[in-house]
């Protein structure tokens, strides 16, 4: 990690990583090998300002990737990244660190006991250290430790000298000070200490080289050298005239005893020639921002630094607060130019005249003027605002400047980018919001939307505050306002005659009244509309063709989604331009690039639509849309394919219901309907199928199909009476057309039913009549689910055999055909079946293998049986607190889903009676019946009767007064009470 970012194996060398992030979460991990971390706390550090799920997908993106990259076969799953449910780390016993390494030959080298061996150790510690921690990385957590161990290898440089003087060889110490030296070549300590090794070396001429190199780097600074630089000039100027001068060499090889370059006394200083605006309110956030500019402008000396930015994200306060932070490093020669108001590029001169010649007025020649005034800087910053004003232009002056002087740096703000050799970007993006609401108002107080709107609202309401009643609607707005900061400040504007609550209402009936009065402030942004309307005309026709197009989509887009609706224009390069310009955003996922655009700016956008765009791209975004959705799902791509846009899947949706198009309306719910099955999205999708086949509609096959997947989600939402009723009715439709694919379909949900009521010898008919449907069209999947359930039936019977050798088949034709879904569905119930034997060991390998795989499935319902199935393993096995967290996992991850609620209470409750809560166990017990009850699950299976068994259990080991007493409470407790249970068993764990 010294130097950049590698991973080595034998010969295997990794340098590419699928993202950057992706690089940053295994620098992360291996910082501190063998650790563990949590996934929510990784995912929140690497995407401090996404929604929890989205961030979650991304590390979940970022591990797949990582898995495929540093586990080959021959190495294995686990030999360098150990995860689970819940967290990472990298594996301590197989993985080393150049970072360790370098560590512990530092701390080798101070338990030296002799010069000699110190030299070793330290010689093995400075050839390790490569470069900086993590060059490239600009992660904020990075910083630190770069400092730290930047700090360790100069002190390593400087005791390996010391050292090889006290071994009597100034020769082997000269490699070192030049090392030392390149660390800060204007640094006048390790010149001084090259000068003097040279001296000790006999090499007198080196010497005075040595000075005239620090000479031409104090011209930079317009300083002079100290009088000890100056001694040992003279003491090798002796020696090379073979002249006797009395100058002593010290012995003392600290550098610390050598001066800094000094500070310059210059006339140019003395002229105040600092320009700045002065800011009245405070400067909030932009930490790493402004970090990444003092990089850029004072480490890499770089000549042209353009900020860019969608307009009122802070570009000209955050140049402003750079001006004043670098002052110093300047000497005041900071010239701040506004262009905000300059419309042609022949005016550039006169705004550059006012900064740098104040007080001269018609000027014959006024480039001559400030470039002879530029020219004659030793060093100075030049901060041209607004430069997007005179875009055609802004490269020209830009570039002019740059031949004319050797030493002006430029710091540029602007929407659009200059496009020349020598400039660095810093894109500036809105500020992050918090991702949840938080009760801990000190946490919400630091995130730097809450923080500028809380401050800029005081700025006009004094006792404006942050509190328990405000903190939501304050939370609410900053999302609502997307972190834009111009957006906050006018919204923070309103505080003196409104609540927060109340801002947000005024938002949701028109964003254009987000408006200020003050005169204070330039018309350009005095609305967001203004801001709007100004990046908006910056646009060339074609541009704002794809600019309006895009506004169609919510959540996101990539580049085939944009072709689609943009069918007659250069995409990629409009994209690219868009994004120049800030209007867009981008972020390579796995397999493709996603774009997004503000929420505010799409606002903005699709108020400038008109009505036979509107009814074009309307059609266009959801005819996308409708081909993504029904796409055939033979992988995890599709359901992922959706995830990422299942926002434009519920716009298309909305468009269609809109328009009156039932055909497509019904093909697009009938297919998300497996997504939402599968990401719980239960009560949406019933919405959606209801309104679908509320629409007329003249083809009665799609109305069936659309029918039966509305009773298959009916069913798991517990309303089984009226799921049967609507398998029924689809039935008789697909028998008729011969449908047998939607008729194996239709037979697993009455086959479910069948079992949940426990009329085992209908499930098996209907079973039996699916796998010869099955095996007719050669249906595989079907096949193995139908194996599945027949050892289901077996399970209910109590023929364990029969069950083992169903489920077994089931994993068979599962692995056959590589369904993620139904290898882990057989592999939960080998867990489950195993745990009944008393076979512990491969019971957690089954449960756990299918966990993961319904991770990577993304199937909310599956995944989250399989935890319960994950809990009662553990507490077969007596481990209660593993038991605990698996379950309440399992509880948080479908708090919706009848059917794993009432599985999770009958294993929570044992769990509780483990970890020796006896009370709240039978209080869980008696909910369950209660829960049950209402949900109309009243045949007494399998599960029931282990619920009997532990329940006696319960009773033998209490009062049975106590006993009847705490499960009469249960049957009076409500869902949410089972919170405070949960927190209490979390508290002690």
């Amino acid at each position: 990690m010294l130097g950049g970012l590698a991973v080595v194996q034998g010969e295997r060398r990794i340098t590419r990583f699928q993202t950057q992030k992706t690089g940053a979460l295994l620098a992360y991990l291996a910082l501190q090998p063998g650790r563990s971390h949590s996934r929510e706390a990784v995912a929140e550090l690497l995407w401090p300002d996404g929604d929890p799920v989205a961030i979650r997908n991304r590390l979940n993106q970022a591990i797949s990737s990582l898995r495929r990259q540093l586990h080959p076969p021959e190495l294995g799953p686990g030999t360098v990244l150990a995860t689970d449910h819940h967290s990472l780390a990298v594996n301590g016993q197989t993985v080393i660190t150049d970072i360790e390494e370098f560590e512990k030959d530092i701390r080798s080298a101070e338990r030296a006991e002799s010069d000699e061996e110190r030299v070793r150790w330290l010689k093995s510690a400075v050839e390790r250290y490569k470069g900086e921690l993590l060059e490239g990385y600009y992660e904020e957590w990075i910083f630190p430790k770069r400092v730290h161990l930047a700090d360790m290898y100069d002190q390593a440089l400087q005791q390996l000298i010391r050292s090889y003087v006290a071994l009597g060889t100034p020769e082997a110490a000269i490699e070192y000070a030049r090392r030392r030296l390149e660390l800060d070549p204007y640094d006048e300590a390790p010149h001084v200490v090259l000068m003097r090794l040279y001296l000790r070396a006999g090499r007198a001429k080196s010497a005075l080289l040595q000075f005239d190199e620090l000479l031409r780097a104090l011209q930079q600074y317009d300083d002079e050298p100290s009088e000890r630089a100056l001694k040992y000039k003279a003491k090798a100027e002796s020696v090379l005239a073979d002249q006797v001068v009395d100058v002593e060499i010290d012995d003392d090889f600290s550098p610390q005893q050598a001066r800094k370059v000094s500070e310059p006394v210059s006339v140019i200083r003395n002229e105040a020639t600092l320009t700045l605006p002065r800011v009245v309110s405070s400067f909030v956030g932009r930490e790493s921002e402004i970090r990444l500019l003092e990089e850029y402008l004072v480490t890499r000396s770089s000549r042209v630094v353009t900020v860019l930015g969608l307009g009122g994200c802070g570009k000209t306060r955050l140049a402003i607060e750079a001006g004043w932070l670098l002052r110093e490093h300047f000497q005041d020669r900071v010239y701040f130019v506004s262009l905000g108001s300059v419309e042609d590029g022949a005016d550039v001169p006169v705004e550059l005249a006012r900064a740098l010649l104040p007080g001269q007025v018609n000027l014959t020649d006024p480039w001559q003027a400030i470039l002879a005034r530029l020219a004659e800087l030793p060093n100075g910053l030049l901060i041209l605002d607004n430069l997007e004003q005179i875009s055609e232009s802004g490269a020209e002056v830009v570039q002019k400047i740059l031949g004319e002087t050797a030493k002006v740096q430029i710091l540029v703000t602007s929407r659009v980018p200059l496009n020349i050799e020598a400039e660095s970007l810093i894109s500036l993006t809105p500020l992050s919001v918090p991702s949840q609401i938080s009760s801990d108002l000190k946490e919400l107080a630091e995130n730097p939307s809450v923080a500028l709107f809380v401050d800029r609202a005081q700025a006009v309401k004094a006792d404006f505050q942050l509190t328990d009643r405000t903190s939501e609607a304050i939370v609410e707005l900053s999302r609502r306002l997307e972190g834009l900061p111009l957006a906050l400040e006018l919204a923070a504007g309103w505080a003196r005659a409104m609540t927060p609550a109340q801002m947000i209402e005024q938002l949701n009936a028109n964003v254009d009244r987000l408006a200020s009065r003050r005169k204070d402030i330039s018309p350009r942004h005095r609305s967001l509309r203004a801001v709007f309307d100004g990046s908006y005309h910056l646009l060339d026709e074609s541009l704002r063709k794809v600019f309006l197009r895009l506004t169609f989509f919510e959540g996101g887009w990539d580049h085939a989604s944009a072709e689609h609706l943009c069918p007659d224009d250069n995409v990629m390069e409009a994209l690219t331009a868009l994004e120049e310009r800030s209007l867009i955003y981008s972020e390579p996922t796995d397999d493709t690039v996603r774009f997004s655009m503000l929420g505010i700016v799409r606002s903005f956008g699709q108020s400038m639509v008109t009505p036979d765009l509107f009814a074009e791209c309307g059609w266009r975004h959801a005819e996308c849309f409708l081909d993504l959705a029904e796409k055939e799902p033979s992988s995890t791509k599709w359901a992922s394919s959706i995830d990422a846009d299942y926002l434009n899947c519920v716009a298309a949706l909305r468009w269609l219901n809109d328009h009156d198009l039932s055909e497509e309306l019904l093909r697009l719910s009938i297919s998300l309907a497996r997504y939402w099955e599968s990401r719980g999205y239960i009560a949406e999708g019933r919405e959606w199928l209801e309104a679908a086949l509320r629409q007329e509609t003249i083809d009665p096959l799609l109305k069936a199909k659309a029918t039966a997947s509305l009773g298959k989600l009916d069913w798991l939402a517990g309303d089984f009476k009226l799921a049967e009723s609507r398998i029924h009715q689809a039935l008789e439709v697909f028998g008729v057309y011969g449908s047998k694919a939607e008729i194996i379909a239709a037979n697993f949900v009455l086959q479910m039913e069948a079992h949940r009521k426990g009329s085992y010898e209908e499930a098996k008919q209907l079973l039996r009549a699916n796998q010869t449907l099955s095996a007719e069209i050669g249906d595989l999947a079907s096949e193995a689910r139908c194996w599945l359930a027949l050892g289901n039936v077996a399970m209910e019977a109590g023929d364990r055999t029969s069950a083992q050798a169903d489920y077994e088949q089931s994993l068979e034709v599962a692995r056959k055909l590589g369904n993620p879904e139904r290898i882990g569905s057989a592999l939960t119930n080998l867990a489950n079946l195993a745990v009944d034997q008393g076979m512990i060991e491969p019971s957690e390998k089954w449960i756990d293998e299918a966990i993961e795989l319904f991770e990577l499935s993304g199937h909310r319902w599956y995944q989250s049986m399989a935890m319960v199935v994950k809990g009662r393993v553990a507490n077969a096995a007596g481990d209660y607190q593993k038991a605990s967290q698996s379950l309440i996992a399992s509880y948080r991850n479908a708090e919706n889903e009848l059917l794993v609620v009432w599985r999770f209470l009958l294993y929570f409750g044992q769990t509780l009676h483990g970890l020796g809560y006896v009370n709240d166990s039978a209080r869980v017990f008696g909910l369950l019946e209660v829960y049950r009850a209402r949900m109309g699950e009243l045949h007494h299976g399998i599960e029931m009767r282990r619920y009997d068994e532990y329940l006696a259990q319960l009773r033998d080991g209490m009062d049975l007064s106590r006993f009847e007493e705490q499960l009469e409470i249960g049957r009076k407790m409500s869902m949410e009470e089972i919170d405070v249970i949960i927190s209490k068993v979390q508290r002690n764990f």
